[in-house]
Order: C-alpha cells, then structure tokens, then sequence
C-alpha cells in the first residue's frame, strides 16, 4: 500500500505543469534514447504523447530490464541536481548508472542496488564542463496485475528543478488474460439479462434509449473478444471498456424503462377505480332520487364508503403526480419505489370500491339511463294566425249552415 502511495506521488509530480519556472527544460536535452528488453528481445519504444510506451504486451512473471539514456545539450544542466528513480517493476534493481562528464570521466557511479519502496536517490556532481550524458539501466519483473490491463509505469525519473515532461517515463502494457476473459464473459451475461429485461417491455413503453445502449454493447463486445483472441489486448481492452460504458447506461435506461412501465401499471389502475368509481356514482343517483326505499343508516354507511374511496382515488392521482416529476428529474430508483406503494394503495382503493359496487348491485336494480325528453313544439298564436283560424271557424259554420238549408231540415229527420 505504501508503495503504490509513493508511486502515485511520484507519476503525479511528474505529470502536474505548474506556473513555476524551471531550472531545466526539454531545450537542455538533446535526446532521450530508450531500449527496452522483456524477456531476452529488445524494443526500443518512441515517445508518444509524452511517455515511452512500449508495444508489446507483457504478462505477470516477465522479466525485465530497460535502458534510459540521456543526451544533453546543456552540459551544467543537471549540475548539483537531486535525481530520483521509480519503478513499478517487481524487485526493482539498480543495475548501472553512469554520470559521464564532458571530456572524460564517470561520476557518480553505481551498480546492482535495489530500488527502494521510496525511489532511489542521488545528487549530481558539479564538474566544470559539465555532463555529456546520463544512463540508467534498471531490472526486474512484470507484477501479476489485479486488473485484467495495465499500464505499468516502468520507468519514471524526477530530478529537482525540472519541468515535468523533461524524462518522460517509460510505460509497458500489462494484461492478466485469466481476468479479461473473467471480465469478457461477465459483460456478455450482463448484456443477456439486460436484454431479456428488454424484451419485458417492448410495445409497452418507450425502450428506444435502452435498444440503442444494447446494440452499442453488442458491438463493442463481438469487437473485443476477436481482438482478445487474436492477442492485441490493448485494443481489446478499449473495445471491452467501451462495452461496459454501454451496459452501465443501459442499466441506467433500464431503470427509467422500469420507472415509467410502473407509472403506466399505476395509471391503469387508476382508470379502473375511476371507472368503478362512476358506476357507483349512477346507484347512489339511483338511491338519492327515492326510487330505492334504503333506511337512513344503510344510506349514510353507503355515502361515508364512497366519499372514502373518491379521497383515496384523489390521493392516488397524486401519487402518480409524484411518479411522473421522479421520472422528469432522473430519480428513477425514487420513482420505482413510489410507484410500489403507490401500487399497493390503488389494489385497496381497487378491492374498496369493488366490495361497494357488489353490495349495491345486490340491493339496488340495475339503473337505467332515462332518456332525456324532447319539448313538444308549440305554435305561436300571433294576430295573422288568429284571424286565419277564426276565419276557417266562420267557413266551417257557413258551409254547414247552407248544407243544413238545402236539405230541408234533414237533422230533424235523423232524429
């Protein structure tokens, strides 16, 4: 623990640019040569956004050495200077380092030292011509990593005054291969359930998020495990990180699919109890319109039922005002919760509601929709129409009269 501490004290040093002026700079170094050797074959790793880093893969157990030499362009550069060198090499050792002074001569010198926990520290001499180059050549071995990939800061070289990108560090990938395929195989189970709960609600609820999260998974995961199995680990690794992105978003999405299928459920039965709720309404219309002959105490028990049950169908409503300003803000998990017990409470509103409608069916007929009735049409009598209709009167009469006459008195006959 205490020296992963001091290594991370170390890389951040390195890496960390501050405002300060430095004594030493990239333009004192006219070049960095650096030669790696893993296992007995050599690379030799070019600098590349600001560290060595080495292609080949390696594997816990591997043995290392590595070469850093340095040119200088500024001889006095690094003159009286404290140096500093980390490993996260297992069994770090000091195997040469060699100060050379311009015009002849090594200083300081050392061999075959180990690498403490702390780095291993030395001061530069102050020649009066100065150094021409420095070399440093360390050993050891690749740690079995607790990650399925690594890298592995092989190699990082602090010297006070400074800046931080004059001896980028020399970086060596890593990979555990029993824990990448542990990791693979566990993405893709994870991919499996999430797409089953997928299925769960397709046609039901809006799942295009969470579709297009699983796709990208798939993808990135087929990717992986061909690049796994052709041995090119570090993209490997890229493609398995970019899988599991995915899937983290998906079980995100996957919560507020669940979130609004449950505020959905909520809602259905709502509209259930609303509807109970109104065929109620038309019996207590039924009872209160004096049709039913009830006592005062079963009507009284019957009204306190229902007034109970509409506040709780106002509570209800409510609730799924709550549900749906969780599901607005992103609190998923907060809905999901609301939404159960909001769930619990409408299957008894439900279940209240339904007992009431059952007693009432029982003891009130059916009600009837009574259909409402048309007004007759009415005529207006203004003055025209009374004359007309007067005058047909008078018609009717004169006619009647004339008949009666030429007839010589034929009613008197009739009777």
């Amino acid at each position: 623990m205490k020296k992963s501490v001091l290594l991370a004290v170390a890389i951040i040093l390195m890496l960390t640019t501050t405002a300060l002026a430095y004594d030493v700079t990239k333009d004192d170094i006219s070049a960095i040569n650096v030669k790696v050797v893993i296992n007995g074959k050599s690379y030799n790793p070019n600098e590349q956004n600001g560290v060595f880093y080495v292609s080949q893969c390696c594997y816990g157990g591997e043995k290392v050495e590595i070469v850093y030499d340095i040119q200088l362009s500024s001889p006095s550069a690094l003159n009286s200077r404290n140096m500093v060198v980390h490993t996260q090499l297992a069994n770090g050792n000091l195997v040469f380092l060699g100060a050379y002074i311009k015009g002849g001569g090594v200083y300081p010198t050392a061999s075959d030292e180990q690498i403490p926990e702390s780095g291993y520290s030395f001061t530069m001499g102050n020649p009066d011509s100065g150094y021409s180059d420095i070399n440093i050549t360390i050993s050891g071995k690749i740690p079995t990593p607790n990650k399925r990939f690594v890298k592995l800061y092989a190699f990082i070289l602090n010297a006070s005054g400074a800046a931080p990108d004059c001896f980028p560090p020399v970086v060596i990938p890593v990979v555990n291969k029993q824990l990448f395929k542990s990791d693979l195989n566990s993405a893709k189970n994870t991919y499996n359930q999430l797409n089953s709960e997928l299925n769960k609600y397709l046609g039901q609820v809006d799942t295009s998020d969470l579709s297009k999260d699983l796709k990208l998974a798939k993808s990135n995961l087929s990717d992986a495990e061909t690049l796994f199995n052709s041995g090119d680990y570090a993209k490997a690794n890229e493609k398995l990180n970019a899988a599991e992105n995915w899937l983290n978003k998906a079980k995100e999405d996957l919560k507020k699919v669940e979130a609004e299928y449950k505020c959905k459920e909520l809602q259905d039965e709502a509209n259930k109890i609303y509807n109970l709720i109104n065929q109620i309404s038309a019996y207590i219309d039924e009872i209160n319109s004096g049709a039913v002959k009830m006592n005062i105490s079963e009507k009284i028990q019957i009204k306190s039922q229902f007034n109970e049950i509409q506040s709780d169908y106002s509570s209800l409503q409510a609730d799924i005002g709550a549900v749906k300003a969780a599901i607005t803000n992103g609190l998923y998990d907060d809905a999901i919760a609301r939404a159960k017990n909001a769930m619990d409470f409408a299957s008894k509103t439900y279940i209240k509601a339904e007992n009431l409608l059952n007693l009432l069916e029982k003891s009130v007929a059916t009600p009837k929709k009574t259909a409402k009735s048309q007004p007759m049409p009415s005529i207006s009598f203004n003055r025209t129409t009374l004359a007309i209709v007067v005058g047909v009167i008078v018609a009717v009469i004169l006619i009647a009269l004339i008949l009666y006459m030429r007839g010589g008195g034929r009613f008197d006959e009739l009777r």
